[in-house]
């Protein structure tokens, strides 16, 4: 009686498994197929436990057979479309990304060396101004730092002994022509003897020259510049006396000047005279340009190095001797290099890259473009090969695109 009521037991609970089962089987596959794709996914995996493989499968179908009128719809619409949009592709566009452009440029790159040198002034530039005669001081013209032109004032000298002396003269002179004039008269009268005519008239001759050395010496008591250049020293002062062949002041031509530098014997080989250097005057927020003149012919044995020298015009003298200048030697040239911004190259395990916005269909786009580099100048790279120059350079985001992605130019 027991096995009987063990059996009834189990057979029940069978008979509740399968029965439940088929109500999951029968309420899913009996419901109007509208229903079943309108059911959300959870619902949907609740109702599909316990259909088998094959049932599976043929939900699989009736979902496909469900989606062919749409898709036939969807080509219809499109269709249409393309009538009257040709470039229309069905597909969801990107959206653009907003970056700035700049021009890949083609220029010529120059590379420099710096070294330090300094303004001297050049060998023939001073000058001493010489005293012209012997007297006292009684103007002098010259002031220390104050340029002095050819033929400006310098100094008189005190002249009133020579005036009076010539003032002496001439009454002496004015005698002797009288003198001269009746030693003619009774001459011609055959009165006294021809050694008394000459001497009248070797004294008149004699006293004229004399004058005119007097004059000619009073010329020189005013004295005028013959140089130009700033007045460096001045050894005299007013109402001193002074020797005829003295010097009075010292005048520094600074017309031209010498920018002097030295450089290591590494650059032997590198310079010559007449090549082009460029010169900063930092003290002065000045630049110039200048052709070396001279090169020094000997090395010095303890910095080995030797010197260049680079002549420059001095207009207003602005440039004083010894003056911090900073020569930059062109080291190397490279002409109509093509150059990207130095940040803008990237690389990945293909080599190095760049983006550049290529027009596609009418929009610009991103296109990744491989190149290969030398140089670094000044935060310029020189590229080798892989562009030509003139390319639409992708600069500011150019880290968060990919190549073929819609690009827009920004505000920079």
């Amino acid at each position: 009686m027991k096995n009987i009521y063990k059996i009834s037991v189990v057979g029940f609970i069978c008979w509740m498994f399968v029965a439940c089962g088929g109500e999951k089987k029968v309420a899913l596959l009996d419901k109007p197929f509208s229903e079943v794709v309108n059911m959300n996914s959870t619902d949907l995996a609740e109702a599909m436990e316990g259909l088998t493989v094959e049932e599976k499968k043929k939900l699989i179908l009736d979902f496909k057979s469900s989606l062919k009128p749409t898709e036939l719809k969807i080509k219809q619409i499109e269709k249409s479309v393309k009538e009257v949009d040709p470039t229309y592709t069905g597909k969801k566009e990107k959206k653009a990304k907003l970056v700035t452009f700049t021009n890949v440029e083609v220029k010529d790159i120059e590379t420099f060396t710096e070294v330090p040198g300094a303004v001297q002034t050049k060998d023939n530039s001073d000058a001493k101004v010489i005293a012209e005669t012997t007297g006292r001081i009684t103007n002098l013209g010259l002031k220390e730092d104050r340029y002095l032109k050819k033929g400006d004032f310098v100094m008189s000298i005190d002249d009133e002994t020579v005036k009076r002396g010539i003032e002496e003269q001439k009454t002496q002179l004015a005698l002797a022509k009288t003198l001269l004039e009746k030693r003619e008269r009774l001459w011609a009268q055959k009165i006294g003897t021809e050694i008394e005519l000459i001497q009248a008239r070797t004294n008149v001759e004699a006293i004229e020259k004399s004058m005119a050395t007097a004059q000619s010496s009073l010329d020189k008591f005013t004295q005028n510049a013959t140089v130009s250049g700033i007045i460096e020293n001045v050894y005299v002062n007013e109402g001193e006396m002074v020797m005829a062949g003295t010097p009075v002041a010292e005048v520094m031509n600074l017309g031209t000047v010498t920018v002097e530098a030295e450089l290591t014997e590494a650059y032997l080989s590198k310079v010559k005279r007449g090549d082009v250097v460029r010169i900063e005057f930092p003290s002065l927020e000045m630049e110039r340009q200048a052709k070396i003149t001279d090169i020094g012919s000997r090395l010095d044995a303890g910095s080995r190095s030797f010197t260049i020298e680079m002549d420059i015009s001095n207009k207003g003298y602005l440039l004083k001797p010894n003056i911090l200048a900073m020569v930059n030697l062109r080291e190397n040239f490279v002409k109509d290099a093509i150059v990207v911004p130095t940040q803008l190259v990237q690389e990945d395990f293909d080599g190095q890259y760049v983006y550049v916005a290529e027009q596609v269909d009418g929009k610009s786009v991103a296109k990744k473009v491989t190149i290969e580099t030398g140089e670094v100048i000044n935060n310029e790279t020189i590229v080798s090969s892989g562009l030509s120059g003139g390319e639409i350079l992708i600069e500011k985001g150019y880290r968060d695109i990919a190549d073929g992605q819609p690009v827009e130019a920004s505000a920079k």
